[in-house]
């Protein structure tokens, strides 16, 4: 129960980094896990689940539940895939801003986030390494005709 809470109450404090408010309503009996948030201030926005926000206050309020998660679960790895397609700008930098937070305050694990994004705003450190792939050859003309590979 103790770790039920510390995720309940840290999900708030990252939804707080928005402005947005919200609850996990988690029922160990039942094993459901719900996800309300409320974007923007106060009683200005109603109550909402995950199903009725825009794909970037999905996308952030996600962000905030895995930390969220992430704090009470022991790994040396921790891994983040595509997290930020459907942020806008203010969304992605407050998200980045989190996890770069949260990742300096634990310098004996591993964090890995993968984005098709670019990542020029985030600080130089020396305990950030940034690998960026080359973008993929991209061909106007198909190559396959018919499920076929065309033979030269």
């Amino acid at each position: 129960m103790s770790l039920t809470l510390r995720c309940k109450y840290n999900f708030g404090e990252f939804l707080k980094n928005r402005y947005y408010s919200g609850r996990l309503d988690i029922d160990h009996n039942n094993e459901t896990l719900s996800i309300i948030v409320q974007p923007g201030e106060g009683d200005k926005a109603a109550l909402h689940d995950t199903r009725s926000l825009s794909g970037g206050e999905r996308s952030f309020s996600t962000v905030c539940f895995i930390l969220s998660v992430w704090s009470i679960t022991e790994s040396p790895f921790r891994c983040l895939d595509e997290f930020d397609v459907y942020m806008d700008m203010v969304n992605r930098r407050i998200s980045m801003d989190m996890m770069l937070k949260v990742a300096d305050s634990q310098h004996y694990r591993q964090f890995i986030f993968l984005t098709p994004q670019t990542m020029s705003a985030v600080p130089p450190s020396r305990l950030i390494r940034i690998l960026q792939l080359e973008d993929p050859e991209r061909s106007q003309n198909p190559s396959y005709q018919n499920g076929h590979q065309e033979e030269d």
